[in-house]
């Protein structure tokens, strides 16, 4: 015979709808998130936005409205003008996951909700990836939001349909890029918000963990006089990913191999992180 926690009783009635059950705990955790700080960063970011609208109004009707010349025919309508915009908001997507996402398994942790999720028809992976969507949503209102705004953008600003009828596949590419980043930044806040109790000392852990990385980005190309050591940026490993899809934009001296790698490697140890410290508290009949 099973023995429940003091207050506890396991679910034994029917389980239905089970490709959404995650679907409830995104849309709590998404509406208990929605701070000051959280609309702060999003403005920051879109001003990454408005900038290349600008670049792609001026590029479209010929206006002189950027200062630096050459810099339209430079980047244009072609891939370098999407990969240039996801490039910079990687920056502010660490910083409203360090807000949104610090907190989402930390707290439950401490307080011990997660009784009362898996006392429900609830199971460990409706749990995590219900987690993993509130990330996913944050993130993808800095990546794949601006990426469709900007589309449209130089699809209305273009002379003519040859800038949709070129470019058949960006909006796969922005969206696969816009994917790559709010997965591998989302899974690791979330594991390192798994080992903690404390969210804001999560949310600096991460931040600060991708500040140090972009340090070590810098310092080590100098002390082994190789470029390639940029591959350690968190930031610049993402770019090498992200620079496999578009054909034009700043040039990435990480080796593009090692960054697929290196991606694949940190989400997958944040999933197994995730896995061992929510299957270890899990309350089970």
């Amino acid at each position: 015979m099973p023995v429940f926690d003091q207050g506890y009783r396991a679910y034994e009635g029917p389980r239905k709808t089970r490709g959404v059950r995650w679907w409830p705990i995104t849309r709590a955790c998404f509406l208990a998130t929605l701070r000051w700080p959280v609309f702060v960063v999003l403005g920051f970011g879109s001003f990454f936005l408005f900038y290349r609208i600008l670049m792609a109004y001026a590029a479209g009707t010929g206006a002189a409205l950027l200062p630096m010349p050459g810099l339209l025919t430079r980047w244009g309508f072609g891939d370098g003008l999407f990969y240039q915009l996801l490039s910079y908001e990687i920056f502010p997507v660490v910083l409203v996951l360090a807000v949104v996402g610090s907190g989402q398994i930390a707290d439950d942790i401490r307080s011990g909700a997660l009784q009362i999720y898996f006392s429900r028809p609830i199971s460990q992976f409706d749990y995590v990836i219900g987690k993993l969507g509130t990330v996913l949503l944050f993130g993808s209102f800095l990546t794949v939001l601006p990426g469709l705004i900007l589309l449209i953008a130089c699809a209305a600003f273009a002379p003519d349909w040859s800038f949709l009828t070129g470019n058949p596949l960006l909006p796969l590419k922005v969206l696969a890029f816009s994917l790559i980043i709010c997965t591998v930044l989302g899974s690791l806040v979330l594991a390192i918000s798994s080992l903690g109790n404390h969210s804001r000392l999560v949310g600096l852990t991460f931040a600060g963990g991708y500040f140090f990385s972009m340090v070590l980005g810098k310092v080590l190309p100098r002390i082994f006089k190789d470029p390639r050591w940029e591959v350690v940026h968190l930031g610049r490993c993402l770019d090498a990913v992200g620079r496999s899809f578009f054909s034009s934009g700043d040039p990435v001296y990480a080796p593009p191999e090692l960054a697929w790698g290196i991606c694949a490697s940190l989400t997958l140890l944040s999933v197994i992180i995730l896995s061992r410290r929510v299957d270890a508290v899990e309350v089970v009949s």
